[in-house]
């Protein structure tokens, strides 16, 4: 047996083992994260192997680029790598300590890349190599001590969610034209968890896909922050999450980047069966479902107004409009004919008077296409 060989199986008798172990734990434990529910992984580009990743290289973030059939994945080191699962790398030094990784046309060139210390997203494009010019700086908001500031990044429906990594704090934003930048609200880790590391949004299902390293979870939750479920994950040191979205079927395949200098892909991960055509792309943003309705109110809760996310299979004549909990109208945001297609309209936390509304539960009701829904906002004090 050569030395290579017996590393291999040493590191994957390791991993068997450290799956184990988090399995039983979860198990024997009262509530909180459920059993890892994948296969136990395999590891990809592996270092040293031909079409493997720089030597020295630190993964610390990936996003599963659909149109180029790869994973892209950005180090601690400044490095952008474009990695074939099946065998092939090719790779480009940015600089920086990159933390991130997120796209928002799946069949375009275009990276955003979250940069820690200083914090910021630059934009990278992978059909140059080089960045465009285009770059945000987050730093009056993701400041965390001990270099703990940005460390996840994804793209959700024309928005940003970065994560800070010290307390698992998640920040909304709007990166326009010119480098200028709109927060438009900060979130919560669900139940207080810290240490975020990385982050997927699918835009086909709108789940939110978000892994705390130190707990060793992955928390899946609605774009608005509705809490769906938390698995217990197989491995350890991990720093970056994608999935490969639009999946038909009840599962698929997620990769995880760890930044002990591994990539894993792990298959049969649980999924809700996604309808391609409610995920093909429209510009930046996925096509609108079938029947008029609220997708979501982000951010909620919320102490500065909420932009309202909502669908039109067609042109329809739409009354949107935010009520008190007693059921009378407070602002009325439209009213009038819209085209057909994914729609979002602000509120600024005003009544019609334009006096901010007190602190409270408040809902976002669109009354469209013969159909009514609405969503709840909770505005704190």
């Amino acid at each position: 047996m050569n030395r290579e060989y017996s590393d291999l199986m040493q590191r994957a008798a390791h991993r068997l083992l450290i799956t184990a172990v988090l399995l039983q734990a979860a198990s024997a434990a009262p509530g909180g994260a459920t059993d890892w529910p994948a296969d136990s992984g395999v590891e990809i580009g592996r270092m040293g192997e031909p079409g493997g990743l720089p030597g020295g290289f630190e993964p610390s973030g990936a996003v599963w680029h659909a149109g180029r059939n790869r994973l892209i994945v950005v180090d601690d080191g400044g490095i952008v790598c474009e990695l074939n699962p099946a065998g092939g790398l090719v790779s480009w030094d940015l600089g920086g300590d990159l933390e991130a990784v997120t796209l928002a046309d799946p069949a375009g060139s275009i990276v955003f890349v979250g940069v820690e210390n200083p914090d910021g997203v630059v934009e990278f494009d992978l059909a140059t190599g080089a960045p465009t010019g285009n770059a945000w700086d987050l730093t009056p908001w993701l400041q965390g001590p001990g270099n703990q500031g940005l460390e996840a990044l994804t793209f959700v429906d024309g928005l940003f969610y970065a994560g800070l990594q010290d307390n698992g704090d998640l920040f909304i934003f709007d990166l326009q034209a010119g480098g200028s930048v709109q927060h438009l609200g900060t979130r919560a880790s669900h139940d207080g968890r810290d240490d975020l590391s990385g982050m997927h949004y699918d835009a086909c299902t709108g789940v939110l896909y978000a892994i705390h390293d130190s707990h060793d979870v992955i928390v899946e939750t609605l774009a608005d922050g509705t809490f769906l479920r938390e698995y217990d994950l197989a491995g350890d040191n991990q720093e970056g999450v994608a999935l490969i979205g639009e999946s038909g079927d009840s599962t698929t395949t997620l990769f995880i980047a760890e930044d002990a200098g591994e990539v894993w892909q792990y298959g049969g991960y649980p999924v809700d069966p996604c309808s391609p055509s409610v995920g093909a792309a429209i510009g930046n943003e996925a096509a609108p479902s079938p029947a008029a309705g609220i997708r979501g109110c982000i951010p909620n809760p919320t102490r500065g107004g909420s932009w309202i996310r909502y669908d039109l299979p067609r042109a329809s004549e739409v009354v949107l409009g935010i009520h008190s909990a007693s059921g009378r109208m407070v602002r009325t945001l439209e009213d009038g004919t819209l085209p057909g297609g994914r729609h979002r309209s602000r509120w600024d936390g005003r009544n019609d008077a334009g006096r901010p509304v007190g602190a409270g539960v408040y809902f976002c009701r669109l009354r469209a296409d013969g159909t009514t829904s609405a969503r709840r906002i909770i505005v704190l004090p």
